[in-house]
């Protein structure tokens, strides 16, 4: 048999997460160094049988708001508009997809629109400005033709 094949298994502490500490027989580390563990049989959810949502105001919060009232035969509604039959879920979210493409649509309307009137009104003051020149331009050729007919000998 060959020699030094099997590595090192000495005593180690461990510390759980709740302070308790014991010791155990390992390859890790060195001979009394000590382990830390940050998950153990009694914080993890899969030996405690508690599951905690660690999201915050993210996606899990986004979900729970959208789809409140569904299932719970409470139609959702919002102040303005008249409360909805109940759906099946996947009517449901057709129905909320449809909802938010329809807010997106009137929003991009109203952008539009807003970029239709800056757009005029650039163009009426462009305009403006334009007949304005050319009314100078008049006056000031007028002016010049006036003066040449008086300085003109007859």
């Amino acid at each position: 048999m060959k020699k030094n094949l099997h590595p090192d298994y000495h005593e180690i502490n461990v510390v759980m997460t709740d302070g308790t500490k014991f010791k155990t027989r390992s390859t890790w580390g060195k001979e009394g160094d000590t382990l830390k563990l940050d998950i153990d049989p009694k914080s993890h959810p899969a030996w405690t049988g508690q599951h905690r949502i660690m999201d915050s105001e993210g996606q899990v919060a986004r979900f729970n708001k959208r789809f409140s009232g569904l299932g719970s035969g409470k139609p959702k509604t919002s102040s303005n508009e008249k409360p909805k039959t109940q759906l099946n879920p996947e009517e449901q979210v057709n129905s909320d997809v449809q909802e938010t493409k329809t807010e997106a649509s009137a929003g991009e309307v109203d952008k539009v629109a807003t970029d239709i009137e800056e757009t005029k009104t650039e163009a009426i003051a462009g305009e403006v400005e334009k007949v304005a020149t050319d009314i100078e331009e008049t006056k000031t050729e007028a002016t010049l033709k006036e003066e040449e007919t008086k300085t003109s000998p007859k």
